[in-house]
């Protein structure tokens, strides 16, 4: 097995808008560059607690993109209410909560 300088990483970037890089700390520590900051990932269930947020943030982000292009005739609102982590739509009326469950 190699040693590779801790100065590698790996990302992964789902659309032209939306990335999430990573890059070593040291061995035992990942460090995730999000948006507005970057965290240490000392453990597994670190990670993947970060990368089902990110997910989950994502998916319902694009949700709302989708929503707002289709309820823009009948001057439709959505929005990504982040305090209780769903999508949000609102048209003539109706009003459609979008939350994703996780069976984990």
């Amino acid at each position: 097995m190699s040693n590779l300088p801790f100065e590698h990483g790996v990302g992964a970037k789902p659309t032209n808008r939306y990335s999430l890089r990573f890059t070593f700390e040291s061995p035992s520590t990942l460090a995730a560059h999000l948006t507005n900051t970057t965290l240490s990932i000392s453990s597994i269930p670190q990670l993947c607690q970060l990368l089902l947020d990110e997910t989950e943030r994502f998916l319902l982000g694009r949700i709302c993109e989708v929503g707002h292009e289709l309820c823009e005739p009948v001057n439709g609102a959505w929005f990504l209410d982040q305090l209780t982590s769903r999508s949000v739509g609102r048209w003539e009326g109706n009003v459609l909560y979008v939350e994703l469950l996780s069976s984990g």
